[in-house]
């Protein structure tokens, strides 16, 4: 089976999917030339179409839509997949691939609080993309309930298919031969675009309530936005954290989650997390909150502590908890690495990615 990847997502998020999808069929990576430039490596059995892509305002995005589909048909898969959903232009392509069936990967029902960058592109566009797929794919059965109460598609074109690990950053560590930093600190590690919805002001709450029990604590914040403070004094002055307020590039991101005790996803709104799958890949122990689908990956997986949203209390004792005790974050660890070989292999994703298309196919068929 061929199938046509373009890449509008996350990149980390569209070259993981691409090499896991290659262990069953033919793949066709069409990706940005910038993106790629700036990766260590792409597993060879994955045939990549490099393109320049233009911002969204330009006119140019007429010439890459013409690429993309000169370089599509010549290739001539039986499906194409669009890994995201939130580039304008490629509104075009569709209507003009046929045939063809096409899939697109929806990442969030809808806009977390405080997500500008999502926002630049309106929900209008979204939708008529949702509407021209043959099919959709969502990352678990909670967001499958809330894109058929949501979005233009209906029931039997809506797959669930869940987020691989996201094994780049461990894979980069393992070829760097890094190594922990040993100073006698239990580090926690947030790391991501900061936005409202994202809940650091939690942590910071959490942190204060658990550092008289836990003297060892050190919070490491790693990512751009707007640098968050606590009864006005910003957290790049508060000894217990150490800010990392900018683009994480990507050997520095692999040594933070090497010297990390536990990542923290202190989320108040959510629907999956490329964060809880970097976690995942590394056996790192998480402790993250009941929103959307990550509570029920962390509750399958068995690879660390789920609380309420909003509560620094149960925050600040899951802190504690896993902060004393190593056997314990040894146990998540394994755990983790347990289901990397399970459930969230890739030998196992997949041939479910594969039975997804055959059922697409066979529907398109009829």
């Amino acid at each position: 089976m061929r199938i046509a990847l373009i890449a509008t997502a996350s990149f980390d998020y569209c070259v993981e999917y691409a090499e896991m999808l290659s262990d069953s069929c033919e793949v066709l990576f069409c990706v940005p030339e910038k993106s790629l430039a700036a990766r260590a490596f792409v597993d060879s059995q994955v045939e990549v179409a490099r393109f320049d892509w233009p911002r969204h305002r330009s006119p140019s995005s007429f010439v890459l839509i013409a690429r993309l589909l000169a370089r599509i048909r010549a290739w001539r898969p039986d499906i194409v997949h669009f890994l995201g959903e939130n580039n304008i232009w490629l509104n075009l392509l569709p209507p003009l691939l046929g045939r063809t069936p096409v899939v697109t990967t929806v990442h969030d029902i809808e806009l977390h609080p405080g997500d500008t960058e999502s926002r630049r592109v309106p929900r209008l566009f979204v939708d008529r993309f949702i509407r021209q797929s043959d099919a959709i794919f969502v990352h678990g059965e909670n967001l499958r309930s809330d894109a058929l109460a949501k979005l233009p598609t209906p029931a039997e074109r809506v797959f669930v298919f869940p987020h691989p690990p996201l094994t780049y950053y461990a894979r980069l560590a393992q070829r760097n031969k890094m190594a922990r930093t040993k100073d006698g600190l239990f580090r926690v590690l947030f790391f991501g675009r900061i936005y409202e919805y994202k809940g650091l002001k939690y942590l910071i709450e959490a942190a204060k309530l658990a550092l008289p029990r836990l003297p060892s604590l050190r919070v490491v914040v790693a990512g751009r936005g707007d640098e968050p403070a606590e009864g006005g004094v910003p957290i790049s002055a508060m000894e217990t954290f150490e800010l990392h307020n900018r683009f994480i590039p990507d050997l520095e991101l692999a040594q933070l989650l090497t010297d990390a005790d536990v990542v923290a996803l202190p989320y108040i709104e959510a629907s999956q997390s490329g964060v809880l799958m970097v976690a995942l890949a590394f056996g790192l122990p998480v402790i993250a909150t009941d929103v959307g689908e990550i509570a029920n990956v962390v509750r399958t997986t068995g690879a660390g502590r789920v609380i309420p949203a909003r509560d620094s209390a149960a925050l600040a004792d899951a802190l504690v908890e896993i902060g004393a005790n190593p056997p314990l974050r040894r146990a998540f660890a394994k755990r983790a690495a347990h289901a990397l070989q399970g459930i969230y292999s890739r030998r196992i994703l997949a041939a479910s990615a594969k039975d997804i298309y055959e059922t697409i196919l066979g529907m398109a068929r009829t």
